[in-house]
């Protein structure tokens, strides 16, 4: 009978909680058949060798191939982006720990030959955190590891990556001209508008981006900034408003109206007046963090029939943008995770009220004993 209970628990606990969970996700809407689907993956740092048990290393693989697998089914991406910190000890591995640590991550994260992917590097990847130094060594460790492409264009939209950890990006010979219909999106690890630096000022006025995908924070916002249409730089103090899963304290009455929603999606107008970041929250439960999730987004041109106002009710549109002057809508939306702490947690309260169950079965005068004080 116990053994039997063992099982159905860790059943349970393994494969029906994450289903469970699924259920809550908010479902990946398309206006048009135009629209791209996006899965935003951040910081999973898969677990090293150097600080990290056997045991601890298997638990968070297997925690995140099986969420990885789920967002995978749930959102049907056609492009998936990784915006950097893939491995928790890339940048001071070894070479015999690099490879086995790229063996667990394309187990982990297994590639589909119909789905683009685009990779960044973050710091724990290249270095440039701490005493940390990025060297070309590691670098180029990356790069033939992973996706090299500073560019690509996937129907209406252009993905250019930035590196503000080497302050670096693509010259405008690469990058294509922005064009009207064409939604320029920027990924970045470390976060840009909220660091203001004469690097960001470059990449902003010189790169024209409508949009921003960053992480490393480990938590979930959105900002906005004023941009000035024909030099492209920030005429405006950025806003911060937090999307779920924040505990940060939160200055601003709108800041608070936004964390006191209970909705896990929002709509963003796209246009040359406002520069919008999202900020990725983490997928791993190891990062000290309490939420962890995968970002989805649907970019779409902003159809002119209004298509896509019959979506609005369902979503809260964070930004103040006029949507005549825009182009393009995104979608965003936040698939939380189960909390693996609280699972594990569980199991230890199980196993110590297992013992005792056991330990008074198979006791009786210790169990009469303990009756009659």
């Amino acid at each position: 009978m116990i053994l039997s209970l063992v099982v159905v628990v860790i059943f349970y606990v393994e494969y029906v909680t994450y289903y469970i969970n699924v259920l809550k996700w908010p479902s990946i809407k398309c206006p048009n058949s135009e629209c791209l689907k996006i899965l935003l993956v951040a910081d999973p740092q898969i677990l090293g060798e150097k600080t990290e048990s056997f045991i601890a290393r298997w638990d968070s693989d297997r925690y995140l191939a099986k969420n990885f697998k789920l967002a995978m089914n749930h959102v049907k991406p056609e492009l998936v982006i990784f915006l950097g910190d893939l491995m928790d000890e890339g940048s001071i591995a070894s070479e015999e720990e690099y490879t086995r640590l790229k063996v667990r991550f394309f187990k982990i994260f297994k590639e589909d030959e119909n789905v683009q992917i685009l990779y960044l590097p973050g710091d724990n990847d290249i270095g440039g955190e701490g005493n940390e130094r990025v060297t070309q060594l590691k670098y180029e460790r990356y790069q033939k590891t992973f996706d090299g492409r500073e560019a690509v264009s996937i129907k209406f939209a252009e993905f250019i990556k930035v590196n503000r950890i080497t302050e670096s990006y693509p010259s405008l010979k690469i990058v294509n001209t922005p064009k009207a219909n064409i939604s320029r999106v920027l990924l970045s690890h470390l976060p840009l508008l909220p660091a203001s630096s004469g690097f960001v000022e470059r990449v902003l006025s010189q790169l024209r981006p409508h949009l921003i995908f960053s992480a490393h924070d480990h938590k979930s916002f959105h900002f906005d900034a004023d941009v000035d249409v024909k030099s492209g730089r920030i005429v405006g103090h950025y806003h911060v408003f937090p999307l779920g899963g924040s505990d940060v304290a939160l200055k601003t009455a709108a800041a608070r109206k936004a964390q006191g929603k209970t909705s896990f999606s929002w709509m963003f107008y796209l246009g040359d007046s406002i520069v919008h970041e999202i900020m990725v929250p983490t997928c791993s439960y190891r990062m000290g963090v309490p939420y962890m999730g995968f970002g989805a987004a649907t970019l779409s041109p902003l159809a002119t029939e209004g298509v896509e106002i019959a979506y609005e009710d369902e979503y809260d549109s964070v930004d103040s943008i006029n949507r005549e002057n825009s182009k393009m809508v995104l979608y965003y939306s936040m698939m939380w995770l189960p909390s693996r702490l609280f699972q594990l947690k569980f199991y230890v309260y199980f196993v110590a009220a297992t013992v005792f169950m056991v330990f008074f079965l198979k006791c009786p005068i210790c169990n009469l004993r303990f009756i009659r004080g």
